[in-house]
């Protein structure tokens, strides 16, 4: 096992530094707490953390995988936050980096997760059916490779490690690593069933704008194996969320997009002109952060009242913007 020194950074890492209020003078910090309290308005809440300054904490170090692949890794990890953090392993898109993706993983993290970041550097190849399940299958054997070394790799935060909730994992995805994400839980693309890359660890996981992959069409929920290890949740367009096949019971949150990339503030291995106008780019990411967070509440820190404020999202305008969310089941 091969690691690199760890590098620290805390960074102030959020959608917009000057998110305002008339009263105030500097940046609003939201800091929202994870004890539940039905009074409050959990989702406006978490979208205000997004919104503004999340303070999030950045380690990075790097591991060998068995094949002799190094794994850059990035570790977001709370500044400040009380109970466990439960963990949550995140796959890129691909030929993208982890750092580009601190607005999303800083912003959960800030709510009270340790979000893993594996980088295995995989640039676009052919998009034959071979080549996607090749490269596939080798993305999820490294996201369940750091998970049989995670607490070694954890050790670089130190004293911090034990704040971590080793028993409870998720996994979120982005681009081609939406479908990954999903797979650790038994989704195959086009959300057909498949166990063969499937973890019985990850209790949930969040595909946000999978690609569209060619060759692939979503097969009816009744013609193959209904085993399922996790929930899952897919964030897209309101056309994307459209496309789940029914029944499924996955859960889906539309929102206003245009391009994969929320208008750039992710990257993208889908390069899209609509990125560039995009209207409401830090609303809708916002917004996927929000309801992510509210997912993994449930999931992972069995918030059971959290299943109520999601259902709650549905038909619900985003903040700031008059465009409305779709929330539902397949």
């Amino acid at each position: 096992m091969c690691y690199r020194a760890p590098r620290r950074d805390i960074l102030l890492s959020g959608l917009a530094l000057g998110f305002l209020t008339s009263c105030s003078a500097g940046p609003k910090i939201n800091l929202p707490s994870i004890v539940p309290n039905k009074s409050r308005d959990i989702f406006l809440d978490y979208y205000n953390a997004a919104m503004g300054v999340n303070m999030a904490q950045f380690t990075n170090t790097q591991i060998v995988a068995i094949d002799g692949i190094v794994l850059k890794i990035r570790i977001a990890s709370p500044v400040q936050s009380r109970g466990h953090w439960p963990i949550i392993i995140f796959c890129p898109d691909l030929g993208t980096t982890a750092q580009n993706y601190d607005n999303l993983t800083g912003a959960i993290a800030s709510l009270g997760y340790l979000v893993i970041i594996i980088d295995p550097q995989m640039a676009p190849s052919r998009n034959s059916v071979e080549a996607i399940l090749r490269r596939n299958t080798l993305r999820a054997q490294y996201m369940r490779f750091a998970l049989d070394r995670k607490t070694e790799i954890l050790r670089v935060l130190g004293d911090d490690d034990t704040s971590i909730d080793f028993n409870s994992m998720g996994a979120i995805g982005h681009g081609d690593g939406a479908w990954t994400a999903l797979e650790l839980i038994g989704w195959g693309r086009g959300y057909g069933r498949s166990l063969d890359m499937a973890d019985a660890r990850i209790k949930a996981a969040v595909g946000i704008t999978p690609t569209i992959a060619p060759n692939y069409q979503a097969r009816p929920a009744n013609a193959v194996s209904p085993a399922i290890y996790g929930r899952g949740m897919v964030v897209n367009s309101y056309d994307g969320i459209a496309r789940l096949p029914h029944g499924t019971a996955l859960m889906g949150l539309g929102l206003p997009l245009s391009s994969p990339s929320f208008g750039n503030l992710l990257p993208s291995s889908q390069p899209s002109a609509a990125s560039r106008g995009e209207k409401y780019r830090k609303e809708t990411l916002s917004a996927c952060i929000a309801t992510s967070s509210m997912f993994f509440d449930w999931c992972l820190k069995n918030q059971r009242d959290r299943i109520d404020e999601l259902n709650q999202i549905n038909g619900r305008s985003i903040p700031l913007i008059n465009q409305n969310m779709i929330f539902g089941r397949s």
